[in-house]
């Protein structure tokens, strides 16, 4: 954390191998948003992302239309929207 702060770039931590009904999920999330964004997607802990591991490929490679593949592409969405945001608002700060 130092260090992204030292930086001053924009970050967002992302949840990975989620246990989704785990409270120690919700438990992480509370203690990371004291250090900063925390990703709304998530990726959950799916034997999907194992399998397309050892043959060299994604999991929305091997499912486009499964549940892994609507998680990587909904946290996508996020990390655009949330970087578009702080780039834009960064811009607005320097030219002032």
């Amino acid at each position: 954390m130092a260090l992204v702060t030292k930086a001053r770039k924009p970050f967002l931590f992302v949840m990975t191998k989620v246990k989704t009904h785990a409270n120690i999920t919700a438990q992480t999330i509370a203690a990371l948003s004291h250090s900063g964004p925390v990703a709304q997607a998530f990726i959950a802990d799916r034997v999907a992302y194992a399998a397309a591991l050892t043959g060299g490929n994604t999991a929305p490679e091997l499912a486009p239309r499964g549940p892994a593949a609507a998680e990587i592409a909904s946290l996508w969405r996020e990390v655009k929207s949330c970087f578009n945001e702080k780039m834009k608002s960064a811009k607005k700060v320097k030219n002032g």
